[in-house]
């Protein structure tokens, strides 16, 4: 990883904690020292990058993990995409010592899970649910060989 503050002569820091090559990197969007790394691995891990020694959490998701997307409200929430074991929407419990835990998975597409992000309108504004609804998260999700794209809404938990 290279620091563009200091140039590109020297990286600002190398690690070998994954195991194959990085697919995706993704910076909380309120958080900016927490940085989350996917990889063919099949490894999910979520970096302090104040101090780049060790991952501060970790997870095994299976298939690759080819993308990830943070929600941009709900701070605990990421979304992969893990090529050969679909879609799934992972609590990385930040401020508390539990695990990343997968809250829901998508699995309806018939080629490699490849793409996903998070619509910026939840689900529930779009139906007009009552007031004491589970919110639900609206999703799109695309995959390679079929070029399809889904979307699909996973329950979130209450923030």
């Amino acid at each position: 990883m290279w620091d563009t503050r200091i140039g590109y002569v020297k990286p600002s820091f190398t690690s070998k904690r994954h195991h194959m090559g990085v697919c995706s990197l993704q910076v909380h969007p309120s958080k900016d020292h927490l940085l989350a790394s996917g990889s063919y691995d099949e490894a999910l891990l979520l970096w302090d990058t104040r101090n780049m020694a060790a991952p501060v959490k970790d997870a095994s998701l299976g298939g690759g993990v080819w993308r990830i997307k943070w929600h941009w409200s709900h701070q605990d929430l990421l979304a992969t995409a893990c090529m050969h074991n679909g879609f799934n929407v992972v609590n990385c419990n930040l401020d508390s010592g539990n695990p990343v835990e997968i809250i829901c998975s998508y699995q309806k597409h018939k080629s490699l899970a490849y793409g996903i992000d998070w619509c910026r309108r939840e689900s529930d504004q779009l139906e007009q649910p009552p007031p004491d609804a589970t919110r639900r998260g609206l999703l799109a999700s695309c995959s390679f060989y079929d070029h399809a794209m889904h979307l699909w809404t996973a329950d979130l938990p209450n923030s």
